[in-house]
């Protein structure tokens, strides 16, 4: 199954037979190779979190067992979204960005998709900073740099010079500007230029939708302000 598809779906308590909340954020862990769960909100949008081990249920909707398996606490770390990082091998070429994970009945991250429709199985996943290395071939401690050998002479030579060197005359001044802050309560009834997307790739704003205060609210929980205030019309 793929990630895309349980997010923005509906979560149901099956011992209450009640509709808890839906499905927005995603969490997972340090290597991106496990999905941990759920953060949802429920019908006063605040938000919950639950973990994907109690998870009853994968079909149109999510099930769990009763309302005991909503974690009372947030995970220690929240890992950013990987969503949108190139995918490349070591000759350099490029298979796309990460849009999207397949997932297996556990929750384990069995391989990786990208715009280019390329499928990238996870244990071929080298490093994921920057951008996202993959190889059959390589190993990555084949590219460990030598250290390098340092001459205490000369090293010493160079502790010299840098004492030589005159500090900047103190009539060297700099200016800096002062921080834009607005209210974001500024947004609302207002329109973007384009659709703002979600830490899931999720939709938050459609191109000129009329901003709410719920639409707000989300945006801010995705870390989408910036983005909105160059988007803002």
């Amino acid at each position: 199954m793929k990630l895309s598809n349980l997010i923005g779906k509906q979560i149901y308590s099956l011992y209450e037979t009640a509709s808890i909340g839906t499905t927005c954020q995603a969490v997972y862990n340090k290597n991106y190779t496990k999905l941990l769960g759920f953060y949802f909100f429920d019908e006063t949008e605040e938000e919950h979190y639950v973990k994907f081990s109690n998870i009853f249920g994968i079909s149109d909707n999510l099930t769990i067992k009763n309302f005991n398996q909503i974690s009372e606490h947030f995970p220690d770390q929240d890992m950013p979204s990987p969503f949108g990082k190139q995918i490349i091998n070591e000759t350099g070429k490029s298979f796309g960005n990460l849009c999207d994970f397949e997932l297996d009945e556990k929750g384990t991250i069995t391989s990786y998709i990208t715009t280019s429709n390329n499928v990238i199985p996870t244990q071929n996943i080298l490093a994921n900073n920057d951008y996202i290395l993959f190889s059959e071939n390589i190993k990555l401690g084949n590219f460990k740099p030598k250290e390098k050998k340092v001459n205490s002479q000369k090293l010493d030579n160079v502790k010299v010079k840098i004492l030589k060197i005159e500090e900047p005359s103190q009539q060297n001044t700099y200016y800096m500007p002062p921080k834009i802050t607005i209210s974001s309560q500024a947004f609302i009834g207002k329109t973007a230029k384009e659709d703002i997307f979600g830490k899931n790739n999720e939709l938050l704003l459609k191109k000129n939708q009329s901003i709410t205060p719920r639409t707000l609210e989300k945006i801010k929980q995705h870390n989408k302000i910036n983005q909105l205030y160059y988007l803002c019309n």
